[in-house]
């Protein structure tokens, strides 16, 4: 299992970091400090409704 940061999801989000490279039998989680930090970002940002929205589909 790989723990990914918050750094690792946004580059997720804004399609900075490839997926398709990790194996599709290794598991990934994110802790729920990164699942804070994420939205508390994404509430101060400017496009603070399409950017919660992406994070809810993440």
């Amino acid at each position: 299992m790989k723990i990914l940061d918050s750094d690792h999801c946004v580059a997720i989000l804004r399609g900075k970091l490839n997926l398709e490279q990790i194996s599709p039998t290794e598991e990934l989680a994110i802790t729920a400090i990164s699942v804070g930090a994420l939205t508390h970002g994404a509430h101060k940002s400017a496009r603070a409704a399409e950017n919660l929205a992406r994070l809810m589909c993440y």
